[in-house]
C-alpha cells in the first residue's frame, strides 16, 4: 500500500501517484528582458545572478530568449539528474536550458520541494527520465512528464511541509552559526598573526618580539612514496599501515594498506602538504600511516615551533599569499620542497605559541561541536524524508 512509514495520525487515506504532466505544466514564456536574471545554487534554489558569487558569462543581447519563472515554480536544471529539482525563490528569468514547471492544481510547495530533493525521488523515480552518460546526462522532459509523482491531500502536504520547514530552520540556523564562527576565526587569526592581539606571561608582561625565518631553516620535508596499485590492500594485514592519499584526510572511505618495510611514517600530529595539482599547498593532519607520492610531510622536532602553532599559521593569509605568488609564476600548480623551504613564518617564543594554540584549539572545538550538530540534524532530515514519503 502507498502509505508512508511515518505519518501524522489524523491522516489515513492511501497516497496516489499521478503523472507529472497532470500535476505540473511545462512553462516556456520568453521575451521578458527587463526581468531580473536568476541563476541556481544547488540545494538553495534561485538567486540573483550578481549575488551568486560566480563569474558567470552572460550575453545581455540574449535576455529575450530566457524563460520567465514565477516564485515557487520548480526548475529542472543541468544537474537535476544527481540533485533533483530546484525551486524559484523569486520571479525573474532563467537560462533557456532549464525546464520550468508550474503546478496545475493546488499544492503545498515546500512538500514538493522536499520530495523533489529526496534520495528516493532522485534514485528511484527521476533516474527513469535521465538521458546520456557521464557529463552528458540530462533530464528528458518527454520522459519526465510521464513519471509517477506522489500526491496526497493538500492538508497532509501542508502539515508535512510545515514540519520539515521547522527542521530546515534548525539546519539553517546552525549553518549561520558556523559561518559566523568561521568568520570570527579568520578575524582572530588576522589579529594574532599581525600581532595586534598579544598574549601575556603569568606576570602580565608581554612576551619577547616575534622572529621571522624561512620554513627551510626550521623544518625538514619528506616526500611520500609511490607504491604500485597491486601492492595496496583493501583489507588490513599484520605488518601493514594505512596508505594515505589526500582523500584519506577528508574521509575514512576506500581505505588502503601497504607494507611498512623501511618507509618513513607519519603520526596524527604531523602536518602533510599536497604537492601538485589543484590542491597543491593544502595542508592536512589527523591520520597516521604512509604518505602517497603527491604529498610530503613537515618533519618538526618542535625545538622552535610547535606543530599546533604551525598548523594555525598555515591557515592565515600570510601563508596563502606566498602560495599564490609561487603558483602565479608557473602553469600546473606545483609546490615542491624548495618553494616550501623559501616560505617565511613569523613566530613567538614557545610559551606564547602554547597560549595561542590553546586559545585557537578551544575555538576550533566550539566550531567542530556546531558542525557535529549540523551533521546530526542533516541525518535526522534524511531519515524523515525516507519515512515521510512513499
Amino acid at each position: 500500500m502507498n502509505i508512508p512509514k511515518l505519518r501524522f495520525k489524523e491522516f489515513t487515506d492511501e497516497w496516489n501517484f499521478l503523472p507529472a504532466e497532470k500535476l505540473f505544466s511545462n512553462i516556456n514564456e520568453k521575451n521578458f528582458p527587463n526581468e531580473n536574471v536568476l541563476t541556481i545554487i544547488q540545494g538553495k534554489g534561485t538567486v540573483l545572478r550578481e549575488q551568486s558569487g560566480r563569474d558567470i558569462i552572460f550575453d545581455e543581447s540574449r535576455k529575450n530568449t530566457y524563460k520567465k519563472v514565477q516564485r515557487n515554480d520548480f526548475i529542472i536544471h543541468l544537474r537535476s539528474f544527481e540533485a533533483g529539482l530546484e525551486i524559484a525563490n523569486s520571479s525573474g528569468i532563467v537560462s533557456p536550458a532549464y525546464t520550468i514547471l508550474r503546478n496545475n492544481i493546488p499544492i503545498a510547495t515546500m512538500f514538493y520541494r522536499n520530495y523533489f530533493r529526496s534520495n528516493r525521488f532522485i534514485n528511484q523515480i527521476l533516474r527513469k527520465a535521465v538521458e546520456g552518460i557521464r557529463d552528458g546526462k540530462q533530464i528528458s522532459y518527454s520522459q519526465f512528464k510521464k513519471l509517477p509523482i506522489i500526491y496526497t491531500s493538500f492538508d497532509e502536504q501542508n502539515k508535512i511541509a510545515n514540519f520539515l520547514t521547522t527542521v530546515d530552520k534548525k539546519i539553517t540556523n546552525l549553518e549561520n552559526i558556523i559561518t559566523n564562527l568561521e568568520n570570527q576565526k579568520k578575524g582572530l587569526l588576522q589579529q594574532i598573526f599581525s600581532q595586534k592581539l598579544r598574549f601575556k606571561d603569568k606576570n602580565g608582561n608581554n612576551y619577547p618580539n616575534w622572529e621571522k625565518k624561512k620554513l627551510g631553516e626550521l623544518f625538514i620535508f619528506k616526500q611520500g612514496y609511490q607504491i604500485p596499485a597491486e601492492k595496496q590492500l583493501k583489507i588490513y594485514k599484520e605488518g601493514y599501515l594505512r596508505y594515505l592519499y589526500i582523500s584519506d584526510f577528508l574521509s575514512n572511505k576506500n581505505i588502503l594498506y601497504v607494507k611498512k618495510d623501511d618507509m618513513d611514517t607519519i603520526n596524527k600530529s604531523d602536518i602533510a602538504i599536497a604537492n601538485t595539482g589543484n590542491t597543491s599547498g593544502k595542508f592536512f593532519r589527523g591520520q597516521s600511516g604512509i604518505l602517497s607520492n603527491n604529498m610530503f610531510v613537515i618533519k618538526n622536532d618542535e625545538k622552535f615551533i610547535l606543530n599546533d602553532f604551525l598548523f594555525f599559521y598555515l591557515e592565515t593569509n600570510l601563508y596563502d599569499t606566498q602560495l599564490k605568488k609561487i603558483f602565479n609564476s608557473s602553469g600546473q600548480p606545483h609546490l615542491g620542497h624548495k618553494n616550501m623551504s623559501n616560505i617565511t613564518i613569523i613566530y613567538p617564543q614557545k610559551q606564547e605559541q602554547t597560549k595561542i594554540a590553546d586559545f585557537l584549539s578551544a575555538f576550533d572545538r566550539k566550531l567542530e561541536n556546531q558542525k557535529a550538530q549540523l551533521e546530526h540534524w542533516k541525518q535526522i532530515k534524511k531519515g524523515l524524508l525516507q519515512q515521510m514519503f512513499v
